[in-house]
């Protein structure tokens, strides 16, 4: 009956030596999931934002290409009015005039879109380049954990095997000990 309550005992304790380095090999297992999981969702948010930057720059030259197209034609028909009602002399005239306001408008333009298309030209760029760069971290990083991992497993199940041969010793000289004063 004593023996029965010993073994009881003893197989507890191995059981928790196994059970605690499997629960931290698990948890090392799931911080690597995570890891992992936040890295991928790092990327596809910046490969989301450079979508957006792309599609904010095509909607802007559509709008920029719609208002040209516009004005040249709110422009023909003023003159086509004009040539109708008050003769080629005053058609040239507003084409003179017009031709001058255009000047003005589109230098006007560059100097507003100019730093726009610049600035958004530099901000792409800088983009791309650090959505390159955290490819190439997250790819490094996958491949470390891939390399360690392995290790790390070696390493927990050489621990567990340390630690249930520590106890198994110190069982058998409390067994030694125990024989000992009992004789």
């Amino acid at each position: 009956m004593a023996t029965t309550a010993k073994k009881q005992t003893e197989k507890p304790v191995a059981t928790f030596i196994d059970a605690t380095w499997d629960a931290w090999k698990n948890s090392m297992h799931m911080v690597y999931s995570t890891q992992k999981e936040a890295e991928n969702l790092t990327l596809r948010a910046m490969e989301q934002q450079q979508d957006l930057w792309k599609s904010f720059q095509t909607n802007m030259n559509k709008v920029q290409t719609e208002q040209k197209a516009w004005a040249d034609e709110v422009n023909d028909q003023v003159k086509e009015n004009l040539a109708n009602t008050s003769g080629d002399e005053a058609k040239r005239v507003y084409e003179q005039w017009n031709g001058r306001f255009e000047e003005v408008a589109n230098r006007f333009g560059q100097l507003t879109y100019t730093p726009y298309r610049e600035m958004f030209t530099l901000f792409t760029r800088s983009q791309e380049q650090m959505h390159d760069a955290m490819k190439k971290s997250v790819s490094q990083q996958q491949k470390n954990r891939e390399d360690l991992q392995p290790l790390f497993d070696d390493f927990t199940e050489q621990m567990k095997k340390t630690q249930n041969g520590f106890y198994d010793v110190s069982e058998k000289n409390h067994q030694l000990f125990a024989n000992y004063y009992k004789a």
